[in-house]
């Protein structure tokens, strides 16, 4: 079901005034966040370097865009409704082995917990320094993989600026 297309939804938390995403954001199932969901196959880097300059547009724009950050159970199954097929989300373990980290400081609590099951697949994290970069597998649970393998995104735009 795609989502429904919205420019403007105010914030969680209550001082932060409107939030103001770019063009082809929307939120998904009534949240403060807006979502842009890409189903062309890409690396790692280009999908984070893709979500993060959708926010260059000056003030026009408040929010900040990123690749997905999936704070809890709830807004992963909100989003692995929206979509199919393997899916790269913000995090990695690229700059330290095995502390997986989100491309944002947007607390999540330590969600996913490295090797639950689930949100893990089976097995997973289970990549070494070969497979570095995170996404939704087809079960949309988390795997990590190479980060030169292709996949679609999923952007977000929220109050957190990328790392």
């Amino acid at each position: 079901m795609p989502i429904a297309p919205a420019r403007f939804l105010p914030d969680a938390r209550p001082d932060a005034g409107v939030l103001v995403c770019p063009i082809g954001y929307a939120p998904i199932n009534g949240s403060a966040t807006q979502y842009r969901i890409v189903e062309v196959n890409v690396t790692w880097a280009f999908a984070a370097a893709d979500c993060n300059d959708d926010d260059d547009l000056g003030s026009a724009v408040s929010g900040r865009t990123h690749l997905v950050v999936v704070g809890d159970d709830a807004e992963k199954i909100a989003l692995t409704n929206q979509f199919s097929g393997n899916t790269w989300v913000g995090l990695s373990d690229a700059e330290v082995e095995g502390t997986f980290q989100w491309v944002t400081n947007e607390p999540t609590n330590g969600y996913p917990v490295v090797g639950q099951q689930p949100p893990w697949d089976t097995g997973d994290p289970d990549g070494g320094t070969d497979e570095n970069c995170v996404r939704f597998k087809n079960s949309f649970d988390f795997e990590d993989k190479r980060c030169t393998d292709t996949n679609s995104y999923v952007c977000e735009c929220d109050r957190f600026a990328p790392r």
